[in-house]
C-alpha cells in the first residue's frame, strides 16, 4: 500500500528502513555500504520537526492547486493554509487545465520543496519523468501528492491504485534514470487518492457541498445528487464492503446529476482543508526530518533550462498578448467557456479567422499552447503555417483521445517548434467550439 511512502533517492548502494507506513531509501555511495544494509531497522518517525527558517514551498499542479472557485480562495486553497500553519513561504504555481507541460517549456525556479499534483492532469508517462528530472533538479525534496475528486474518485477499493503519476517514479527510481545532479534530493510520496479509497463516498457531501448555492459562480448540485452518499454503511460498516457488494456503479449520481463537472472536480474550503491537514502532517513526519538530517544545506542553483519566453494569460504564464500579435483577422482576447480570468485565451469561433504570431528579438522558434477537448462536439481543426519551407504547414485538430471520458476535460496542449513568425488559422470547427490559444512559447 502505498498511502505515505517516503523515498530518500539516490542512485548507487541502496539500504532502507519500513516505519510503519513510511518506506525510507537512505542512500550511500558506492563502497561505503549503510550499517542498515540488508536488514530492517525500526525508527519512530513521529517527532514534529520545525521548518529551516526561511523555507519556501512551491505548489505545482492543475485547477484544484488554484481554487479559485470560492471567496477569499487564496487564503483558502491548501497552498497557503500549509503556509500559515507551517510558517513558511508557500508559493502557488498552478496552472488551471494543464499537467507539467507548461513548467518543462516554460522553465522553473529554484525552491526547498516542490509540492507535485498532478494524478488527474498528466497520463504521459514520458511528461512526468521529464517532469520529475527537473523538479529533482530544483528543489531538495519532492512531495508527490496525488489527490481525488467527486469526479475523478479512488481507484475500487482492494484494486491497483497505483497512478500514472507514482508509477512513472517508481520505475524511474529502481531503473536509476535520474540524472546526478538529483543525488543529494529527496522525494516522498502521499496518496489521499490511496489514502481515501475506503471512505472517499462519506467524504463527498461535507468536501463537494454545493446544495446551496455558490456565492461566486451560481453552481448548485440538488441534494437527490447526494442520496448515494448518505447511509448507514458510511457510520457503521467499512465503505469498501458497501462498494464489493453493491457495487460502485450504484455510488454514482444518476444521470439528473452527471453535470455540473466542474463543482464535482473542484472541492469547497473543506475539500481544502482535507487536504492541507493530510499535507501539514506529512511534511512533519517525512519531509522536516529527511531535511534537517540531510548533509546537503546549501541552496539549490540554478538549473540551465531551455531558454525561452512564454506569452499568455492563463494561469498567468507569462505577459500580455501585445508583444506577439502582429495581425489579427477575427480573435478576441476572453475566456469563452468559463469566463475565469485565469482562463483568458486569445480566442474565435469564426471560422477562416487567422492572427500572426511573432516571438521577441533573438527567438527563432515557437510553440502553440493551446486548449484541447475531450468532448467531439468543443473540438477544432487549424492550421499552423511558418515561411520556413522544411514545416511550413501543420494541421492540428484539438481532440483529446483520452478513451471515453463522460465529462467535458479541457487540457493545455502544445505543438511541435516552428520557425517564428506563424500564422495560425482556424479551418473547421464544431458548432459552438471555440479555437483556444492559451500561451505560446518563444525559443531562442
Amino acid at each position: 500500500m502505498l498511502r505515505n511512502i517516503f523515498l530518500f533517492v539516490n542512485f548507487h548502494t541502496t539500504s532502507y528502513q519500513v516505519v510503519s507506513k513510511h518506506v525510507i531509501f537512505n542512500n550511500h555511495p558506492a563502497g561505503d555500504p549503510s550499517p542498515t544494509a540488508g536488514r530492517l531497522a525500526v525508527t519512530p518517525l513521529n517527532s514534529y520537526m520545525t521548518p529551516p527558517a526561511q523555507l519556501q514551498i512551491d505548489f505545482y499542479g492543475g485547477s484544484i492547486t488554484v481554487g479559485q472557485d470560492f471567496e477569499d480562495y487564496k487564503k483558502k486553497r491548501f497552498s497557503a493554509l500549509v503556509g500559515e500553519q507551517l510558517g513558511v513561504f508557500a508559493v502557488n504555481r498552478g496552472i488551471p487545465g494543464a499537467g507539467p507541460r507548461p513548467n518543462l517549456i516554460c522553465g522553473i525556479t529554484p525552491t526547498d520543496i516542490i509540492i507535485s499534483e498532478f494524478r488527474i492532469n498528466e497520463r504521459s508517462a514520458n511528461v512526468l519523468n521529464q517532469w520529475y528530472d527537473l523538479a529533482c533538479q530544483n528543489a531538495k525534496h519532492v512531495v508527490i501528492l496525488d489527490l481525488w475528486s467527486w469526479l475523478t474518485p479512488p481507484a475500487i477499493p482492494g484494486k491497483n491504485n497505483e497512478t500514472a503519476t507514482i508509477k512513472s517514479f517508481l520505475e524511474r527510481q529502481r531503473n536509476s534514470l535520474f540524472p546526478d545532479t538529483c543525488n543529494s534530493t529527496s522525494f516522498s510520496i502521499l496518496s489521499l487518492a490511496e489514502q481515501d479509497e475506503s471512505n472517499w463516498q462519506c467524504l463527498v457531501p461535507s468536501l463537494f457541498n454545493y446544495t446551496v448555492p455558490n456565492k461566486l459562480t451560481g453552481a448548485f448540485i440538488p441534494k437527490e445528487c447526494y442520496k448515494p452518499f448518505y447511509n448507514k454503511h458510511c457510520e457503521k460498516e467499512k465503505v469498501q464492503n458497501y462498494s464489493s457488494r453493491h457495487g460502485r456503479r450504484n455510488l454514482r449520481p444518476q444521470v439528473m446529476c452527471r453535470q455540473n463537472f466542474r463543482e464535482r472536480q473542484h472541492g469547497q474550503p473543506p475539500y481544502h482543508e482535507h487536504v492541507a491537514n493530510q499535507l501539514i502532517r506529512h511534511i512533519k513526519e517525512v519531509v522536516f526530518p529527511t531535511m534537517h538530517n540531510s548533509t546537503n544545506s546549501e541552496p539549490k542553483e540554478v538549473v540551465s533550462l531551455p531558454v525561452s519566453t512564454c506569452i499568455g494569460e492563463w494561469g498567468e504564464v507569462g505577459g500580455n498578448w501585445d508583444t506577439s500579435i502582429l495581425e489579427n483577422f477575427g480573435f478576441q482576447i476572453s475566456s469563452p467557456f468559463s469566463g475565469r480570468v485565469d482562463k483568458t485565451t486569445l480566442n474565435t469561433n469564426i471560422v477562416s479567422s487567422s492572427v500572426l504570431l511573432g516571438c521577441p528579438v533573438n527567438h527563432s522558434l515557437i510553440q502553440i499552447g493551446y486548449v484541447a477537448h475531450s468532448w467531439k462536439n468543443e473540438t477544432v481543426t487549424m492550421s499552423v503555417e511558418t515561411g520556413t519551407p522544411s514545416n511550413a504547414s501543420k494541421t492540428v485538430n484539438t481532440r483529446l483521445l483520452l478513451g471515453k471520458v463522460p465529462f467535458a476535460l479541457r487540457l493545455l496542449r502544445y505543438t511541435e517548434s516552428f520557425s517564428a513568425p506563424v500564422n495560425v488559422t482556424l479551418l473547421n470547427k464544431m458548432p459552438g467550439a471555440f479555437l483556444e490559444i492559451a500561451t505560446v512559447a518563444c525559443l531562442k
